[in-house]
């Protein structure tokens, strides 16, 4: 799954030096390129009149309309161009600083289908003005410590503040991990929206699709080789695939067949069986997979069941509570063994 770092923080944190670091690190991770948006590339295009008074004022813009029109250009030339490179396949590292933008940030991930990771570096003030004096950038001082203060105190930022104090940009790579700086809706402001997206019966031609997802869920087995089971899956008329999509994105898929040999607990035949169910990580919570699967019961109803059926692993604690939060009741528990012969 394609991947977006948005890297926010004040001048003076080291968040241009540290994206190129970290960029220069995932490219070795991953062995494949990754496309590196500097947003001041773009603020840089503006050629502006010399006798043009200072853009801020304790702290703030002194020039609004200009300063927020100048803001709004900026990003749509980052996302538009992000979202140019997430087609093409490359992971994105964004760096820029980061107000009220998060939201669209997190439009853009889920309308690609990206996972979303945002890291907001800071600095204690006398580092900051330290670095700012070292770059010769002295009249962003002022403005460099507002933003510093507001970003540390926006909400949304908790959790996702990095330190740069006294640490070098390769410091910071080899401290951060990824997975601590995921953002899940919650993290976004009004970003726990109930699903509103469609659940659909998937076609043969939607295999790769899910099976995209599958690999998520299954990870020992290959998108290549269960984009082929699920293609000669979807050719049986006992087998049923359902895909949730939003805004133009897959977030989750269920897949579900008829049982015809004995399941554990039930009393008839056949019985409807969910064979798999995920749903994206940043999407759980929301009722995806409940949705999922009332489609594969409902499915099931229509093929004359009057039972349904699910398994998972001893361990998977996390399976087992969604089992008995939708309303599933364990029938038995069992160990399998084998021997050669």
């Amino acid at each position: 799954m394609r991947k977006i770092f948005l890297i926010s923080g004040p001048c003076g944190s080291g968040k241009t030096t540290f994206a190129d670091a970290y960029a220069r690190h995932l490219v070795r991770q991953g062995h494949r390129p990754v496309y590196v948006i500097h947003g001041d590339n773009f603020h840089q295009g503006f050629t502006e009149p010399e006798d043009k008074p200072d853009f801020f004022t304790d702290g703030q813009p002194s020039d609004g309309v200009l300063w927020e029109d100048i803001l709004q250009f900026n990003w749509d030339c980052i996302l538009h161009t992000a979202e140019r490179a997430l087609l093409q396949g490359l992971d994105v590292v964004i760096d820029y600083v980061t107000e009220d933008e998060l939201p669209r940030v997190r439009a853009l991930a889920d309308r690609c289908c990206a996972e979303l990771y945002y890291i907001v570096l800071t600095a204690d003030a006398e580092e900051t003005e330290r670095r700012i004096r070292q770059r010769g950038d002295t009249d962003l001082t002022e403005r460099a410590l507002f933003l510093k203060k507001k970003l540390e105190g926006m909400p949304e930022n908790r959790g996702h503040l990095y330190d740069t104090t006294g640490k070098t940009p390769e410091d910071a790579v080899r401290e951060i991990r990824p997975e601590q700086f995921r953002v899940r809706r919650a993290d976004v402001p009004g970003g726990t929206a109930p699903a509103d997206g469609t659940v659909r019966k998937a076609e043969t031609e939607d295999a790769r699709t899910a099976a995209v997802l599958a690999a998520e869920l299954w990870p020992h087995h290959g998108a290549d080789e269960l984009t082929e089971e699920m293609r000669s899956s979807l050719a049986e008329k006992e087998y049923a695939l359902f895909l949730y999509e939003e805004q133009g994105c897959t977030a989750g898929f269920a897949e579900c067949r008829l049982r015809h040999d004995y399941v554990e607990g039930t009393e008839s035949s056949p019985v409807g069986y969910l064979e798999g169910i995920y749903v994206k990580e940043g999407d759980r919570g929301r009722g995806i997979a409940r949705r999922l699967l009332s489609a594969c019961e409902e499915w099931a109803r229509e093929q004359g069941c009057t039972e349904f059926a699910s398994d998972c692993e001893l361990d998977n604690t996390e399976s087992q509570g969604f089992h008995r939060a939708v309303g599933f009741r364990e029938a038995n528990r069992l160990v399998a063994y084998t021997r050669k012969l």
